[in-house]
């Protein structure tokens, strides 16, 4: 039985969603029919919307931006993103312009007549779930094909890429659009860039911690949803059970805010000296060049199993468990082209689609394999 609160959880979802629902439909009806497409032509350029501004997802698009990249390279690669996504692009060496995308009216506008100074042969919008502002450059800018994911109710685009949510990973409606373009074999493998600087940071700083020939394990406990994070409890059985392997230190990963909560959940911690964190690294640049010189990455966020792929480390990513039957967050949001290991935090009544339902066992077992390997 649930209770209270996860009642005005699920009641505020539904708000949310029935809002949103609302505000996509009005959209649709004005802008939808003012969509139109162009003759093809000798123009190269090639306009993806990256709206969302999820680090993960952003991650998993590099692969497909870089093929485009590849087949294009007499046009421009142009990215709309958010402003997390925008950093992570405009350091990739193949996207040729990137726009940051932002909430409200006017600064779409903006955006708007940024982008139509330009007719493009494709217009691809990354995400399946559509927001108004897709809705909006959608139909009032100009290409040969527009594509989206799993939206054939929208006549606003000219082709969409059917997605079975029960098999299909992330990459492969990235393969479909490749195709749709005539890129055949598209190698997907994800990448994470590093500024020079911070690696050298990140690289000074764990030969430091490696003086002694320790193995470095990588724990982030946290993730952008509150029942997706490992709590206080969680972790520090988490760090007991690592700790008891010998010649093994834990290193904690965050932004600013939730080194804070680290400060207090290590402070006297019975793990001592193998458990520590250091507030210094908080950026997304800067705990990419912490991940990057890990033995094993442990984590139950997909955006840092997203990081921990491109970056081809060995990983043990902690999912809920799936309870929908009709979109399998484990197969498509998986690691992809790195070593790995799925633990599953089973459901129960008591606290459903909880992380903390995790068998911690299975995270000790898990590294000391990984680490066997490595």
């Amino acid at each position: 039985m649930l209770s209270l609160d996860q009642k005005l959880r699920k009641l505020n979802h539904k708000r949310i969603d029935a809002f949103r629902s609302i505000k996509l439909l009005i959209a649709k009806l004005f802008f939808g029919p003012f969509s139109s497409y162009s003759e093809k032509n000798e123009n190269h350029d090639v306009l993806v919307l990256r709206m969302d501004d999820k680090l993960g997802d952003g991650i998993t698009a590099t692969g497909f931006l870089r093929e485009i990249k590849k087949k294009h390279r007499q046009g421009k690669l142009i990215v709309v993103a958010g402003k997390a996504t925008a950093e992570l692009y405009s350091t990739s060496g193949y996207v040729d312009e990137v726009f940051v995308s932002s909430k409200g009216v006017f600064k779409t506008l903006g955006l708007f007549f940024k982008l139509k100074t330009k007719k493009y042969q494709y217009i691809i919008n990354t995400s399946h779930i559509l927001n108004p502002r897709v809705v909006f450059l959608v139909s009032f800018l100009t290409a040969f094909k527009k594509i989206s994911f799993a939206n054939s109710e929208y006549e606003l685009f000219s082709d969409h890429i059917n997605i079975d949510f029960n098999k299909e990973h992330v990459t492969a409606r990235y393969r479909k659009v490749l195709e749709l373009m005539g890129i055949q074999q598209p190698i997907l493998d994800y990448e994470a860039f590093i500024p020079v600087g911070d690696a050298k940071d990140a690289d000074a700083y764990i030969q430091d911690l490696k003086k002694s020939g320790v193995k470095i394990v990588v724990l982030n406990s946290f993730s952008g949803a509150r029942l997706r994070n490992f709590s206080e409890k969680t972790t520090k059985e988490i760090v007991k059970k690592l700790i008891s392997i010998p010649n093994t230190l834990v290193l904690s990963v965050a932004n600013e805010g939730d080194h804070r909560i680290l400060d207090r959940w290590v402070d006297g911690s019975v793990a001592g000296k193998m458990w520590v964190h250091n507030s210094n690294f908080k950026s997304i640049s800067q705990n990419l060049a912490l991940i990057n010189c890990a033995d094993v990455v442990i984590t139950p966020d997909t955006a840092w199993v997203h990081i921990a792929s491109a970056l081809k480390k060995k990983l043990i990513a902690v999912y809920r468990e799936d309870t929908n039957p009709s979109e399998l967050n484990s197969v498509i949001w998986a690691p992809y082209g790195t070593d790995f290991k799925l633990i599953f935090a089973k459901n129960n009544s008591a606290s459903p689609d909880d992380i903390n339902n995790v068998n911690t066992e299975d995270i000790l077992r898990a590294t000391q394999f990984m680490l066997e390997k490595s």
